[in-house]
């Protein structure tokens, strides 16, 4: 009779949300679209129940590998848009599943009058284990993106500085903030420096005002010089 009772009361909270896709993608700025974010556009059962800035993790059929997670920006009818919040081991596909993370809805309290309840609030008590989470497991990025500058330029384009605007706008002003920078062999060092400080002062005039220096080893040649912008919990 317990185990039927438990299964029927718990039964609602364990449920999933039905996952939505990728349908494509939507670039957003002015063509070629070479600073301009992307936006995916998610598609399928339970697009009106998402929320603006809630996080879908992303999925995909056998494949392990971590997808990262977005964050969703606009809803509309029938569908939804959401930016690459996290990044992971590869870029979103179409066809990648999204999955909303539902909370669980706590149960009503029982009344602790007889000794019936008092066994059934005592089976329905959480039982968390206590393990010990590795400290560098932790401290993973609440986001990360990117800012692309030309070839031997230390200027921050207007769509740059848009971005930072919004970046600081949606994640909030919690957290520690970090410039991720690559070494780049062919680049003079006046001109590196110029970049970083063109970054810090750009974030510090968006009330951001402690903003750490990571350097990087070199990574491959590209198109565009690029220095990623970190968020990360305190």
């Amino acid at each position: 009779m317990k185990p039927m009772l438990l299964g029927f009361l718990l039964g609602p909270m364990l449920s999933a949300a039905p996952p939505l896709h990728v349908a494509g993608v939507v670039r957003v700025g002015i063509p070629p679209y070479d600073d301009g974010e992307r936006l995916y556009r998610l598609e399928g059962d339970g697009c009106q129940a998402l929320r603006v800035s809630e996080y879908l993790t992303l999925r995909r059929s056998s494949d392990r590998r971590n997808l990262g997670r977005l964050q969703v920006t606009i809803i509309k009818d029938g569908h939804a848009l959401a930016r690459l919040a996290v990044t992971g081991d590869t870029y979103p596909l179409k066809g990648d599943l999204a999955v909303r993370q539902e909370r669980a809805v706590a149960l009503p309290a029982f009344p602790l009058q007889t000794t019936g309840s008092t066994l059934l609030a005592d089976a329905l008590a959480p039982r968390i284990p206590k393990i010990p989470v590795p400290s560098n497991l932790v401290k993973k990025p609440l986001h990360q993106e990117s800012i692309f500058f030309l070839k031997g330029s230390a200027e921050l384009s207007p769509a740059a500085r848009a971005k930072l605007r919004s970046w600081v706008s949606s994640w909030g002003l919690d957290g520690r903030w970090a410039l991720l920078v690559p070494a780049v062999p062919e680049l003079p060092l006046a001109i590196a420096q110029a970049r970083v400080e063109a970054l810090r002062e750009a974030m510090k005039q968006l009330r951001v005002v402690e903003v750490e220096l990571r350097p990087l080893p070199a990574g491959p040649s590209a198109r565009y010089d690029a220095i990623r912008v970190s968020q990360e919990a305190w």
